[in-house]
Formats: structure tokens, sequence, C-alpha cells
């Protein structure tokens, strides 16, 4: 297979305010990125230096332009102010719209654990958010 690289906006950010897996896209991204980290256990005595890893955690972080009103199928700003507002737990999808052979495909589950906007003089409205992830990460290798 030919090595192919991901541009960027092919892979979508889409969430699922339910926890299913109808997600609607987050209309209008300008960005999105996910991190994860692994603590170190920190085991080191006087024979010397030793360590294991401890939790995994990772988070999702995206900046959108903010339509008031999205179309049937996507997400925006009120919506994800809402789901951050009540604290709600929901699944998240990162991939392409038709994933096609060699594809990877990550989701979770999640919650806003930070939600912003701005309005900059000459710029349409932003919002941002960051999702904490809830759980496992699963990442898929489309066949």
């Amino acid at each position: 297979m030919a090595e192919r690289k991901i541009t960027a906006n092919s892979y979508l950010l889409s969430i699922d305010g339910t926890g299913g897996t109808t997600y609607d896209n987050i209309v209008c991204l300008l960005n999105h990125s996910f991190s994860g980290t692994t603590e170190t256990n920190d085991s080191s005595t006087f024979c010397g230096p030793d360590s294991s890893p401890g939790t995994v955690s990772s988070s999702i972080a995206l900046t959108a332009v903010t339509m008031l009103v999205a179309d049937t199928g996507h997400t925006s700003a009120p919506d994800i102010f809402t789901l951050w507002q009540d604290k709600t737990v929901f699944s998240w999808e990162i991939g392409p719209a038709t994933p096609v052979s060699g594809d990877m495909v990550k989701t979770g589950m999640g919650y806003f654990s930070a939600y912003g906007e701005s309005y900059d003089e000459g710029q349409f409205g932003q919002f941002s958010g960051t999702i904490t992830v809830s759980g496992e990460v699963t990442q898929t290798i489309t066949v």
C-alpha cells in the first residue's frame, strides 16, 4: 500500500450528546487536536532508578466558528455550551467522514471540561472547548 498523509480538513471531530453512535459533526471547525499522557510511577530506591507506566489520560482541544443555528447533523456553540453547563458525558469520534482502507478512527466517551467564546473585531465569533476523555480510547484501522 502506498504511503498516504492525512490532510488537515479530512479528519472530523463529531459527537453524540446522548452517548450513542449517531455522531454530529462540529460545524465550522478551525482546528482540533488529540493529546494523551501517561503518568510515571516512580519506584526508585537506593538500588537505583525504577519507574513504570501509570494512569493514561487524554483530551481533545477544539476551536470553531460559532453558528447560532446549526443544520441537522451538525453541532455548534449553543449545543456545546449546554453539554458543558449540564456536565453531560457524551460519545465522540475522530476520523474521516467516509473511512477507506488504512484510515484510523478514534472513539470514546468524554465531557467538556472547558468552554470559551471569543469575539474579535472584524472576525466571526469563535468558541473553543476541551473534551476530557472519560475511560478508554478505541482506535480502529479501517480494513
